[in-house]
């Protein structure tokens, strides 16, 4: 297993590890040639060897420490690790370490090997060395039966690893020092378990017992009685001696020297970067291409989704086909696949959705794909796949909701159709009306944890109510749901778990394992990225399906995909009315083809106001209506500078396509400073409309604003005055200083007064104000109580306390998230009569 050679990476050579030892006595094989390297025979004539211990004749290693050696054994426990982790392949040594008495000093060269070999880190808290010992136990009896089996019946992981290339299985270290200090009688009759029955499962212990340790009452364990079940090796009269080893008569023959060069600092750093090296370099697992097991062309879309859908995805070590069964028997129409960063999840799923439109036509399978994590189903919408109705590579939770809503109607669409059939299922539906189209509808969302990451808002609540309509009731009309994450435990309640019998788990947390599996975890079935467990039957251990997933490239994806073109072309099953949410896209106002058909009136009594894009499925953009109502005036504020001005400006474009020329007048009072980006913007977007207007100068705004208060009293004293609409609107208001309030007490200023009159009293007689303010602390330097005089608010990025003072909610406060730089491209849209929240795209100018 570990060769003699492999050992010799030391900047320190002596005889024996520069390979000069006495090759007379390893040629008559009095030496092992490989196993684990604990030091040097030397002869009395001087001739030294490698001191090896092999694996076969050993359950492991106890070293007996006193106060004077016992530093020296903890520097060779760990020169015995690191020397397994360089000998081994990269992937084939995992290590537990436990130092409960020096908080890890004891194993110190170790904390900064890679977490795929010693896990998160060097455990100290004897609970949690109980839980690995625990998972240790449960997992030997696992490797024996599925992993050995009837093939290696008596033979052990080491007659297993060679020949089952590459399906080898990892060794197991377990490293314990100061055993048993600090931990029970349950703790050493665990570890006196594993040692008995670890080997022929791969799993070793190798510690240290500090022979000053006594047993003072009947709770506290004997460690004496291990010594009988492991090689121990300990001094006597300045030498080290081994016992419980074949052959140990004749290794005691020479004087032993423990392996003490291999941690000095400039060793140490060498060996820790060669490690490094060696997971880095380390050859991915060979892949199964997906292209592989496809069907000619000739036979694609041949398949009928009527009873159920069968999706390819994988194979069994025996290389038979894995498929993913979605049926409508109760928890089989759902999906949980559960895997860590990199294990192989994202692959799955781009395997899953290539073999459902490979296999299926768009009249079988309808798809909607949504992803929280990124551009995963990019490609799809790049090539407009014909099965996709929704295709979401960059989702935000409005979005996902929304179509979650849209498949919860299409529900009770087809609730009402199969009751009018006379049937109660689609498997019947169809069967009756063989001409009508009812495509199966799969639903796949990576990452549906972000549906609950905000546990007690609105989304989370609507979508935690739609997915269990999903799982429980819609299984009967076609409507089915892959629900894919990289942790599920945290979420486990939102989801009914216990009802979704289709779990495809590749390498997961541990926290995870209970939920997914009933009784023993079974990790040990995970050796690569690609490597899953698919279990459809609830999690029970005998339908436990060991499959290495298919793998799809880019390079082969793409010519799938134009190929699928083609054949929907050919067919004319292209796709309708497909939907695809790019975070990153522009929204631009002149692709509203509703503001396009917008009726122009003299004095219209409601003014539909566009904003941008909503963040959801719409039939329209996000608008809100501009009424002859008390405080019906716009707020824009917080964000970013030049997206809240973008928002305020274009405001504008609506307003001039709901009016006939000539009807309406408009003032700007635009404070923007010369090195904004929209300095200037409106003058030069609004200086030729068919409109009143005026650009109001700094020396003039005090006669402007007492003129329109003038005509709003008039306005109220004169019911037969003709009230055409006048709208007023002030750019980077905080920087507006002639408003500001004044003296002592803080007295608003006549700009102010006039200011806070026209918001109160205008929109009842015709007069609107668009006032876009940096921060709600900005406006109320200049006016008292002015947020209730806004109706309409349209809130950016601001503090959690401001946001719940304007939407009654902290919504705002999470617009914008740091690893989405297109989230500062967000608002919302707040109605304060109605209590309702619109998340929408600014238009671009």
């Amino acid at each position: 297993m570990i060769r003699t050679e492999e050992y010799y990476k030391t900047n320190n050579p002596t005889v024996a590890n520069s390979k000069e030892f006495d090759l007379t006595l390893e040629k008559k094989s009095i030496f092992p040639s490989e196993g684990i390297y604990i030091g040097e025979f030397e002869s009395v004539s001087g001739h030294k060897a490698p001191a090896l211990i092999p694996l076969e004749q050993t359950n492991g290693l106890c070293f007996l420490t006193n106060s004077e050696n016992k530093e020296l054994i903890h520097k060779t426990m760990q020169s015995i690790a690191l020397r397994l982790v360089l000998s081994l392949p990269f992937g084939l040594c995992k290590l537990t370490l436990y130092d409960g008495t020096s908080s890890g000093a004891n194993l110190i060269s170790l904390a900064n090997l890679s977490s795929k070999i010693i896990g998160e880190n060097i455990l100290t808290d004897p609970d949690e060395l109980k839980l690995a010992l625990n998972a240790t136990q449960t997992n030997i009896p696992n490797i024996i039966q599925k992993v050995l089996g009837h093939k290696h019946l008596g033979k052990s992981l080491i007659d297993y690893n060679k020949d089952a290339g590459e399906l080898t299985k990892p060794y197991h270290f377990l490293f314990i020092t100061d055993f048993p200090k600090s931990l029970t009688k349950e703790h050493g009759e665990s570890i006196e378990k594993i040692i008995k029955s670890g080997k022929q499962a791969g799993v070793f212990v190798i510690m240290s017992l500090d022979t000053s340790y006594q047993v003072k009452n009947n709770y506290d364990y004997n460690p004496m009685s291990i010594l009988d079940n492991i090689t121990t090796i300990y001094e006597s009269g300045n030498r080290y001696y081994i016992k419980n080893l074949p052959n140990e008569k004749f290794y005691n023959t020479f004087r032993l020297s423990l392996d003490r060069n291999f941690l000095d600092h400039k060793t140490l750093d060498k060996v820790l970067d060669e490690i490094k090296n060696k997971e880095f370099e380390k050859q991915a697992p060979k892949s199964i291409s997906l292209v592989d097991y496809l069907p000619e062309k000739q036979k694609w879309w041949n398949k009928s989704s009527i009873d159920s859908l069968e999706i390819p995805f994988g194979l069994t070590p025996e290389s038979d086909t894995v498929s993913l069964s979605i049926t409508q028997t109760s928890g089989q129409n759902v999906a949980v696949v559960v895997g860590i960063p990199g294990s192989g999840k994202s692959v799955f799923l781009n395997s899953i959705i290539t073999s459902t439109t490979i296999y299926y036509s768009p009249d079988e399978v309808e798809l909607y794909l949504i992803d929280f994590s990124g551009v995963e189903f990019s490609t799809y919408g790049d090539y407009a796949l014909p099965h996709a109705k929704v295709i979401a590579p960059e989702s935000e939770r409005e979005f996902g909701i929304s179509v979650l809503r849209r498949l919860k109607e299409e529900g009770n669409r087809r609730m009402g159709l199969f009751r009018k059939a006379g049937v109660n299922n689609i498997v019947d539906y169809r069967r009756k009306n063989p001409n009508e189209k009812m495509p199966r509808i799969l639903i796949i969302v990576d990452e549906f944890q972000k549906f609950f990451e905000n546990e007690m808002d609105k989304i989370s609540e609507e979508a935690e109510t739609i997915i269990q309509i999903i799982v429980q009731e819609y299984r009967k009309f076609g409507i089915n749901l892959i629900l894919a994450t990289q942790s599920i435990h945290k979420y486990i309640n939102k989801i009914e778990m216990g009802m979704i019998a289709n779990r495809v788990a590749f390498e997961w947390k541990p926290d995870d394992a209970h939920y997914l599996f009933v009784g023993s975890d079974p990790s040990y079935l995970i050796s690569d990225p690609g490597d899953c467990v698919y279990n459809k039957k609830s999690g029970k251990p005998t339908s436990n399906i060991q499959t290495k997933a298919f793998n799809v490239s880019q390079s082969e994806l793409k010519p799938m995909l134009e190929n699928l073109q083609i054949l929907s072309k050919e067919q004319n099953k292209q796709a309708e009315q497909q939907i695809i949410f790019r975070s990153e896209s522009l929204a631009i106002i002149d692709t509203n083809e509703e503001l396009k058909k917008v009726e122009k009136k003299e004095i219209p009594n409601i003014v539909r106001v566009f904003l941008g894009e909503p963040i959801e499925i719409s039939d329209t953009h996000a608008y809100f209506e501009l009424e002859k109502i008390s405080n019906s005036n716009i707020l824009v504020v917080g964000g970013e500078q030049k997206v809240a001005q973008r928002i305020a400006i274009n405001c504008a474009k609506s307003l001039l396509a709901a009016h006939e020329d000539n009807k309406a007048t408009f003032y700007f009072f635009d404070f923007m400073q010369s090195h904004e980006e929209f300095y200037g913007k409106p003058k030069e977007l609004y200086k030729d409309i068919p409109f009143n207007y005026e650009f109001v100068k700094t020396d003039k705004q005090l006669e402007y604003l007492e003129k329109i208060k003038e005509i709003i009293e008039q306005r109220q004293s004169d019911s037969l005055t003709k009230k055409r609409h006048i709208f007023l609107s002030f750019y980077a208001f905080q920087l507006a200083h002639a408003f500001k309030k004044q003296g002592e007490w803080g007295d608003m200023s006549d700009l102010g007064k006039l200011l806070d009159f026209i918001l109160e009293q205008g929109s009842l007689v015709g007069v609107f104000i668009i006032l876009q303010v940096d921060e709600l602390g900005s406006l109320s330097k200049s006016l008292d109580k002015a947020l209730d005089k806004f109706n309409h608010r349209v809130v950016l990025q601001m503090s959690e306390d401001n946001s719940r003072i304007v939407t009654d909610t902290a919504i705002a406060s999470r617009i914008y998230v740091e690893n989405k730089p297109s989230s500062i491209n967000r608002a919302y849209y707040y109605n304060k009569n109605k209590n309702t929240l619109t998340k929408f795209k600014p238009y671009e100018i």
